[in-house]
C-alpha cells in the first residue's frame, strides 16, 4: 500500500488527502508541510481526510503525534482550525478528537465533510 499525501488549497481550505499506512514520519511530515502550505497561502482552515488511512496502533500513534506537536497558543495555530475527516463510523474519530482537546490543539473530528467544512468556516 502506497503511503503519503496530497496537499491542494481549494477555496481558501488547505485539503489534506492522507492514504496508506501512516508512520510517525510521515504525520509530522504531512502536519508541517499542511500548515506551511496553509501559511503561504493565506488559507485558516486545514481539512485532514484519513479514510484512506489504515493505522492499526491509532491509539498510541494519536498521543505521540499530540506530544510531538507545538505546545498549544503556539504561533503556528494562530487563527488556524483542523479538521479530521474519517468515514462514518470509524472508531478512531472521538478517540482523536479527545486527544486533541485533552492537549488544546485546534482541532475536531468528523464523518461528514459538509459538517467539518461548516465548523472550520465557524458556521457550526
Amino acid at each position: 500500500m502506497d503511503s503519503g499525501f496530497d496537499i491542494v488549497i481549494e477555496n481558501g481550505v488547505t485539503r489534506v488527502n492522507y492514504r496508506g499506512r501512516t508512520h510517525s514520519e510521515l504525520s509530522q511530515a504531512m502536519m508541517r508541510e499542511a500548515f506551511g502550505q496553509a501559511r503561504a497561502h493565506g488559507s485558516k482552515w486545514i481539512l485532514i481526510d484519513i479514510r484512506a488511512v489504515h493505522d492499526p496502533d491509532y491509539h498510541v500513534n494519536a498521543i505521540v503525534r499530540a506530544e510531538s506537536a507545538p505546545p498549544p497558543g503556539a504561533e503556528i495555530y494562530r487563527d488556524m482550525r483542523v479538521a479530521i475527516l474519517g468515514s462514518p463510523g470509524d472508531e478512531r474519530l472521538p478517540y482523536i478528537e479527545n486527544v486533541l482537546a485533552n492537549r488544546g490543539l485546534p482541532g475536531r473530528a468528523f464523518d461528514d465533510e459538509a459538517h467539518a467544512l461548516a465548523w472550520l468556516m465557524g458556521a457550526l
